[in-house]
């Protein structure tokens, strides 16, 4: 059963969630513990020091403030002091607008030797200053506009709570850091290690669908690492060993070269037999240069940079060419050629020479390993698919030995166990199979019924 995997998008957007619920749950919290701290808050009583004012201004008791260490001061329209009532603890004896404004929005004063709260206050005609020493209280705050209350309220329960409100922070980040910074961390370490060279290289698996894609991404990237690499070695393999292959057809023809021009230079070969000497000499010439030449095109056309020069040609007309230069070569060795071809001509988008070289080499193919037949067909037609035009070459030989069916388009691989060097270059299919591959065609090997077919699909 496939693992389901949630997005880190909606594990972040549910924890938001939590931990805001966390945090409303806990400042509610507060708010009980400040409520039950404040059930017994003081309000207009007779221990509470309050003030009684006449509708015209004048104060009607002062001893509830002047017993706490408070006093009050009256203001005329200048903002001077022109009255105090009780033991004034400050040296100001006329206020600024500013100053009185400043005193309206900041009620605790920390000015002087001892911490007051101020409030303003106008009855009638009448302006006042109230000062409270802070020490006697923990929080006063203003109901109206001439009624306050007091509370024993304990500061240590709001210290708590942001306390509370810092750790849930942490607690976030800490949260935030495990789900991302951790598993971008593993990835960016993985990916260090490829760089470095190592080969086999496992992150950690995590559960979010966001980290899960990018480890098999990951994954993947390291799997097809391997591949290339292993590809890239198995093709420098097949160089080396194309190599030592190509050396050793070299290697023939270039001793019997050196020997036959040994003996001819030393006068060793009869006179009857010069010409023979001179054919054989030329006929292994033209195998080295032929062999070079093959190797040249193959080099060409498995390297990915190369890009072969199309335009667009008669394909039908083109193996017309080809089959009929090569006729009376073929039917001199005894076989019997077969082409079908339809009336409409195909055209394809190519280049000319590479592919009669195809056309050539499948030809050529056909008819040096056929060893038991004696028939060659050649068939085009209407390709199905994403392909035009088909062309099939077919020969009634025995079936190529399936130990080198995979890998007859190879260099250096024949179609017989045994090489012999007066054969091909070993390099026809595969210089075939590389110009098919440039022309973004397809090349394929079947046996059917007693025919060993190649087709070309372009």
């Amino acid at each position: 059963m496939k693992k389901r995997h949630k997005s880190i998008f909606k594990e972040l957007i549910m924890s938001y969630i939590v931990f805001t619920t966390i945090a409303l749950i806990g400042i509610v919290v507060f708010f009980v513990i400040a409520l039950i701290q404040t059930a017994g808050e003081k309000a207009y009583e007779e221990s509470y020091p309050y003030i009684a004012f006449e509708e015209n201004g004048n104060i009607v008791d002062t001893k509830a403030v002047e017993s706490i260490g408070g006093w009050i001061e009256q203001l005329d329209e200048n903002n001077d002091v022109i009255e105090i009532f009780g033991k004034k603890q400050t040296e100001t004896k006329k206020y600024a607008e500013e100053e009185l404004l400043d005193m309206m929005s900041q009620t605790l004063m920390s000015n002087y030797e001892q911490d007051f709260y101020s409030f303003y206050h106008k009855q009638g005609d009448y302006k006042y200053l109230i000062f409270y020493p802070a020490d006697k209280f923990n929080v006063i705050y203003s109901v109206g506009s001439d009624e306050m209350v007091y509370t024993d309220f304990n500061k240590g329960v709001l210290l708590g709570l942001v306390l509370f409100l810092l750790l849930e922070v942490v607690a976030v980040s800490v949260f935030v850091t495990r789900k991302i910074t951790k598993p971008m961390e593993a990835l960016s370490g993985g990916m260090e290690r490829v760089a470095a060279g190592e080969e086999e290289v496992d992150i950690p698996i995590y559960r979010e669908k966001e980290f899960a894609g990018i480890q098999s991404a990951f994954q993947n990237m390291t799997r097809q690492l391997q591949e290339q690499k292993a590809e890239k070695e198995e093709i420098i393999r097949r160089r080396q060993q194309m190599l030592l292959e190509l050396s050793h057809d070299i290697k023939t023809p270039v001793s019997t070269i050196k020997s036959y021009a040994y003996a001819l230079s030393e006068h060793m070969v009869p006179e009857e037999q010069l010409t023979k000497y001179y054919t054989t000499i030329a006929t292994k010439a033209d195998r080295v240069n032929q062999l070079t030449v093959d190797l040249f095109t193959l080099l060409k056309m498995e390297s990915e940079g190369y890009q072969v020069e199309q335009s667009h040609l008669n394909f039908s007309e083109m193996i017309r060419t080809v089959l009929t230069t090569n006729y009376e070569e073929i039917t001199n060795e005894g076989f019997d050629l077969d082409i079908e071809m339809p009336e409409e001509d195909f055209f394809v988008d190519g280049d000319e020479r590479y592919l009669t070289r195809v056309v050539e080499n499948l030809l050529f193919n056909a008819k040096k390993y056929n060893k038991t037949g004696h028939q060659i067909k050649v068939e085009v037609a209407a390709a199905t698919g994403d392909y035009k035009v088909s062309l099939k070459v077919k020969d009634d030989g025995i079936e190529i030995d399936k130990e080198i069916q995979d890998t007859m388009f190879l260099a250096f691989v024949r179609g017989e166990k045994s090489r012999k060097s007066d054969g091909g270059t070993g390099l026809g299919l595969a210089i075939t199979k590389q110009i098919v591959d440039k022309h973004n065609g397809q090349l394929q090997y079947s046996y059917q019924d007693g025919f060993n077919c190649f087709e070309v699909q372009l």
